[in-house]
């Protein structure tokens, strides 16, 4: 069977390339690529109810693998919450109506149990930017033995009234996978065509490969 040159080194640069090896490609493209971002961190402020802004516990924010959860103070026992909002924006919230906010008891993004409540809440892709604060509004309706209260996340006023509604701040931090990185690294590989018969060199050609080496 005839065979041309560049048959034999096509077949040898395949046999090359599956050997088992640190090298694993030829060519300058890599097939690793950055993945989209992770982020981490938790925050907690003050829960505030009433006129006089009076503290009970603090509501705290955390990132739990692809969701954004809040967590609400656990409440005086006898006490328990009726309702809940949340509110994640990438600028200050303006929407002062809490039954306007995406994130709620009723439509299942939130959960209470008795004196416990949190608000699971996944990520957003607008909101994976590095050093970039979120806004969040935090409400909840409640009661403790004798009373039916109103409280809210610590933090600016969106609307000018007794116990208005807030919002506060929350900066996660941003993380990128690891990447692979690579070292160039050439070697050369030659090509000899010798007649069958008389054992001669008819031809020898040289080429150079050009490989990145893993790490």
């Amino acid at each position: 069977m005839h065979l041309s040159f560049r048959h034999i080194l096509t077949s040898a640069v395949a046999a090359t390339s599956v050997q088992a090896s640190p090298f694993i490609e030829l060519g300058p493209r890599s097939f690793n690529s950055l993945q989209q971002r992770d982020l981490s961190g938790s925050s907690c402020v003050n829960f505030v109810y009433g006129a006089k802004d009076t503290q009970l516990g603090q509501v705290c924010v955390s990132i739990s693998g692809s969701n954004l959860v809040v967590t609400y103070p656990t409440l005086p026992s006898g006490g328990s919450y009726t309702d809940l909002h949340v509110d994640v924006e990438t600028s200050p919230i303006t929407q002062p109506n809490q039954g306007k906010w995406p994130y709620t008891l009723g439509n299942g993004k939130c959960t209470a149990s008795g004196v416990t409540a949190t608000c699971t809440i996944p990520i957003l892709s607008a909101w994976r930017v590095c050093n970039s604060p979120l806004y969040i509004g935090v409400h909840a309706s409640f009661s403790i033995p004798g009373d039916s209260l109103t409280g809210w996340g610590a933090g600016t006023c969106i609307e000018a009234r007794p116990n208005c509604p807030k919002y506060f701040t929350f900066t996660p931090t941003c993380t990128c996978p690891v990447v692979t990185t690579y070292e160039p690294y050439t070697t050369s590989v030659c090509i000899a065509l010798i007649h069958f018969l008389s054992r001669s060199t008819l031809i020898t050609e040289c080429y150079s490969l050009y490989i990145r080496r893993r790490f």
